[in-house]
């Protein structure tokens, strides 16, 4: 048996293919596997990589993490990404590895510790679909897997692959990476975790090492890592009757051209989503307002501006503690990490006890009664200003709402938004019998009628309709009750 080969992947025109050794390195084969012959070998022997109908970067994977089915007659494989470029033999780095107790090395990763915190990056950068994303991470959470308990840099890999142990992890590993993320980081240390896989690391980092210059080359990516095929077709019609692929597209003329490859994604609904609030597109009601919020909001997301929003608490948080105190606020920690301005203040203002919450620099909570206008009154004279940003995702009673609307609009500053959520749902413990309905209030405000409240005075409903303006409505998508259009509303201030 060989002991060593080194060998990298190149598969769907994802990077080019550099001779990444120091001169007179001698001893072990090079093999690179690839779906495009045509590519210059540059000292590598190509070898082609067969189409087993996934998607590329998927391909790519599958001699990365299976070695022992693509290169059994070789004692020990690494796998380098091909911006790598050695600094050692890679015969030498074997020597310095294998007469030790371990047989599989990697690098640790430089910047992230876990593969929660890598798995929100992923999302961030969109390089892969944050459903299947936060599926996974859902379901290593349930696990027990633990944050941050380390997280592996994948971009080196010194195996001894036949070895059993070795193989247990690698199959599973693939498997994950075909059930979910197709970024194998995302897998790797979970897998490993499960099967106690002994696993060492090199000595030092990723950027600074004895071994490998990490990037050795520029990137040479043709295709991004977030490039979306069926996007881009989909954006630039001028690829179909090309004859071309998306990608082979892309890398002919949507490169140079700088056509678009993907859609705006919303930062703040991701956050939404990374706290499991209702206000993003994917947990418990699934509302999706966070991106209207975003659309208004974005111009003032780096000033320090003041937030105020009235009810904070999600029902599975008060199912595990039904009588408090309660030790989460996920939307305070939404608008806290999107708001990016040191002197940012976020005020959140509910009647239930909040105390063993654990919040960020900027967060603060009051505690008070949404429908009692001096709690409403003290919270806002307490906020010298007023407020740029009001939210109000409290009871949804309809009183509640005209209450609050009628006490805190006079304290919403100049050219501020006040938001009201869920105006298509009113809970029957708490509406009163023939209360005007919130929406139905604020459809007459925008129209240029005279609404009328029971719950505010006429100077009240007067002030309000000389200082807004405008009025717009949004759908909720809500994932349980089905979609409820106008259920969001947003008001400026003059």
């Amino acid at each position: 048996m060989d002991s060593l080969v080194v060998y990298a992947v190149v598969c769907g025109g994802f990077s080019g293919l550099e001779d990444a050794f120091p001169p007179g390195s001698d001893g072990f084969e090079r093999v690179c596997f690839t779906d495009d012959l045509s590519i210059e070998p540059k000292g590598w022997r190509l070898l082609k990589l067969q189409d087993r109908y996934s998607d590329h970067q998927r391909e790519s994977r599958r001699p990365k993490l299976l070695p022992h089915r693509y290169l059994p007659q070789f004692e020990w494989s690494l796998y380098v990404d091909t911006t790598v470029k050695f600094k050692m033999d890679p015969s030498r780095i074997l020597d310095l590895h294998a007469s030790r107790d371990m047989n599989f090395w990697s690098f640790r990763h430089p910047w992230r510790r876990c593969v929660f915190e890598e798995a929100e990056e992923v999302i961030r950068l969109g390089y892969d679909d944050e459903r299947r994303v936060r599926e996974q991470m859902d379901y290593y959470s349930r696990q027990g897997h633990p944050r941050n308990a380390g997280l592996s840099a994948n971009g080196v890999l010194l195996r001894r692959h036949n070895d059993p142990a070795v193989i247990e992890h690698s199959e599973l590993w693939f498997e994950h990476v075909l059930r979910f993320s197709k970024r194998d980081q995302l897998s790797f240390d979970f897998i490993a975790r499960r099967l106690n896989l002994a696993h060492g690391f090199f000595e030092g980092e990723l950027t600074g090492n004895q071994f490998i210059l990490w990037p050795g080359y520029p990137r040479q990516s043709r295709i991004p890592a977030d490039f979306d095929e069926r996007t881009y077709e989909w954006l630039n019609p001028e690829v179909t009757g090309t004859g071309l692929s998306p990608r082979e597209h892309y890398v002919l003329f949507g490169a140079s051209k700088g056509l678009p490859y993907k859609t705006k994604t919303w930062e703040l609904d991701r956050l939404a989503n990374k706290y499991k609030t209702d206000k993003g597109s994917m947990y418990f009601n699934a509302h999706a307002y966070a991106a209207v919020y975003e659309a208004y909001v974005a111009e003032i997301k780096a000033q320090p501006i003041r937030l105020l929003e009235l009810g904070m608490l999600r029902h599975d948080i008060q199912a595990r503690k039904p009588d408090g105190p309660y030790d989460d606020a996920p939307s305070l920690f939404m608008w806290r990490e999107y708001f990016t301005s040191e002197g940012a203040e976020i005020i959140g203002f509910d009647k239930a006890d909040f105390s063993e919450v654990k919040l960020p620099q900027g967060c603060r909570i009051v505690r008070g009664d949404v429908g009692n206008p001096d709690d409403l009154v003290a919270v806002a004279g307490a906020c010298q200003g007023g407020f740029d940003v009001i939210v109000d995702d409290a009871s949804h009673a309809s009183h509640h709402q005209q209450i609050a609307l009628a006490t805190l609009f006079p304290y919403l500053k100049s050219g501020g938004y006040y938001f009201v959520e869920d105006l298509c749902y009113q809970p029957p413990h708490l509406e009163l019998p023939g209360a005007t309905k919130t929406k139905t209030f604020l459809e007459l405000l925008r129209d240029g009628s005279a609404p009328m409240s029971e719950f505010m005075t006429p100077e009240q409903v007067g002030f309000i309709a000389g200082n807004f303006a405008g009025i717009e409505f949004y759908d909720s998508f809500d994932r349980h009750f089905g979609l409820n259009p106008g259920a969001l509303a947003v008001i400026r201030k003059r």
